[in-house]
């Protein structure tokens, strides 16, 4: 697990691994984690790690944003 607090956006995101993620009694000690910086007035935002290919599906992302970017340009021409 890694930890990035952001004092300025009051956000905490919390990176698990999927070993982190495995461990049962791991993820239940994060419940009252999450409960004491939602109290503190932060966002916490949880990223778990996945088991497909991150270079594949980044790409495919992109190129489907870029489609839709492309397309709602076209329609706005048309309007």
């Amino acid at each position: 697990m890694v930890v990035y607090k952001n004092e300025q956006k009051r956000i905490l995101t919390v990176w698990l691994t999927n070993e982190d993620q495995q461990n049962t009694a791991y993820m239940a000690s994060l419940q009252p984690l999450i409960r004491e910086w939602s109290a503190q007035k932060y966002l916490p935002v949880i990223f778990r790690s996945g088991k497909e290919n991150l270079e594949e599906n980044t790409s495919a992302m992109l190129k489907h944003n870029r489609e839709v970017t492309v397309r709602r340009e076209m329609e706005r021409e048309k309007s």
